[in-house]
Formats: structure tokens, C-alpha cells, sequence
């Protein structure tokens, strides 16, 4: 009897979207189900191995399990149909926890195990990229990395050509790339807050991230943040 050696790695790949009304006001929801699409799709075709979906806003759901069958045409549409993108708000801080305790239950389910070696793991969160609790969400993100689990942020940058020509500014929406935010810090001279003005993206919670303001640029990108992941996963940093 020939001995089958085993393969080096198997693959979980949890998609993650946000659900809420921001998505909506935007224009980035649909944008956020294309992209959606079209990381199945790729995953599909390298045969990458197992796939989750999970939504989020106020609160999280997962709508397709590891354990599930395979995503198909099928069960895709049903999974798309639970998106309303009206939920309140984002809990990202609690987005990440809940994906770290899908990939930790994946991990210890044991069912990868047989014929690999290891499992590799990644996350993409799909969202607009708004957020608060930059710090809280920086340590969770960096408590996933120690388990070696990797959080791909994709920042769905749509902005709906009627409210970009709106003649009332607050109806205008603005693209994150030109958004800023403000830090309240203590100086080092007087001890008093002092006020710094920064870009949006500016220590970014998420150290893999990218914008996608353009559906068309949507599979140059996804192949290109898959084609990373590889080579951090198969490198001796993951």
C-alpha cells in the first residue's frame, strides 16, 4: 500500500457584511453584495475549502456555517435575501469577537483534520468602513491575529450619483478617502486636550484593508487580497 501524504493546509474563509442602514444610505449595500459574490466566486474556483457567511449591524448572524453544504446558486440567493440593510447600527467590536469565536469553533470542531496538517483561516469583513472604538477593536483584531487568523477589512466606498451631485451639502455623501476625524490627546507641554485633525484612515484598526469604490476594479482586488493571504499563510509569519 502506497502512504498518501497529507496536504500541508486546509482553508476556512468566513464572509462577513454589514447589514445596517448605512449600508443603504450610501449606496454601498449593493456594491457590498457584488463584492459578496465575487469572493465566492474566486474562492470557488481555487477550491479553497470550506466557506461561512455572517452578517452584522446591531447584532450578528451566521446565515451559511462551515459545516453547510457547499454555497450554490441555490442556497446563494437565499443567503442574499437576508440582507435588508436596516439595521441601527454597527457593532464592529462585537462583529470581530463573533468571527473570532466562528473560526476558533471551526478550529476545534476537528473536522479539517483529517489528510492536513494545519488550517489557515481568514476573515473578510465587508462594511463602509465606519467605526468607532478604534483602540478595543485594534486589540481584538490583533487577539485574532494570535490565533492565527487573518481580518481582511474591504471598504465599500459607494457613493449614489444623485446624492454626489446633490446641491445640499448634507445630503452630500463623502467618501472615505476624504473623510477626517478628530483625536483628543493630552500635549506633552501644557497636559491640556489638544486637538489633532487626521485622514479617516489614518491608524486604521485593520491592518489588511482595502477601498473599493469602483465595481469593476472588484476582481482585480478580491484576487489580489486572496493571492496575499496565500502567501502570508504559507509563509513563516502566520
Amino acid at each position: 500500500l502506497r502512504r498518501v501524504k497529507p496536504e500541508r493546509r486546509a482553508y476556512d474563509v468566513l464572509l462577513a457584511i454589514d447589514d445596517s442602514a448605512s449600508m443603504k444610505d450610501s449606496g454601498a449595500g449593493l456594491l457590498a453584495l457584488k463584492t459578496f459574490c465575487i469572493i465566492h466566486r474566486a474562492l470557488s474556483q481555487i477550491e479553497v475549502g470550506r466557506i461561512a457567511v455572517m452578517k452584522f449591524g446591531e447584532e450578528t448572524q451566521i446565515l451559511h456555517k462551515f459545516v453547510d453544504p457547499p454555497v450554490s446558486p441555490t442556497n446563494g440567493d437565499a443567503i442574499i435575501s437576508h440582507f435588508t440593510f436596516d439595521q441601527s447600527k454597527t457593532n464592529l467590536l462585537d462583529t470581530v469577537r463573533s468571527i473570532r469565536q466562528e473560526l476558533d469553533a471551526a478550529r476545534l470542531s476537528g473536522n479539517f483534520s483529517r489528510g492536513y496538517e494545519d488550517l489557515a483561516q481568514l476573515a473578510f469583513i465587508i462594511s463602509d468602513g465606519r467605526l468607532s472604538d478604534r483602540e478595543r477593536i485594534a486589540t481584538a483584531v490583533r487577539e485574532a491575529t494570535e490565533r492565527r487568523q487573518i481580518l481582511a477589512f474591504i471598504v465599500v466606498d459607494a457613493i449614489e450619483p444623485t446624492l454626489r451631485e446633490s446641491s445640499d451639502p448634507s445630503r452630500v455623501a463623502k467618501s472615505i478617502l476624504s473623510l477626517q476625524r478628530v483625536d483628543y490627546k493630552s500635549t506633552n507641554e501644557t497636559g491640556l486636550p489638544g486637538l489633532t485633525i487626521r485622514p479617516y484612515l489614518d491608524d486604521f484598526p485593520f491592518p489588511y484593508y482595502a477601498v473599493v469604490q469602483d465595481a469593476t476594479k472588484l476582481p482585480e482586488i478580491v484576487a489580489d487580497a486572496v493571492r496575499q493571504w496565500f502567501v502570508v499563510v504559507n509563509s513563516d509569519g502566520i
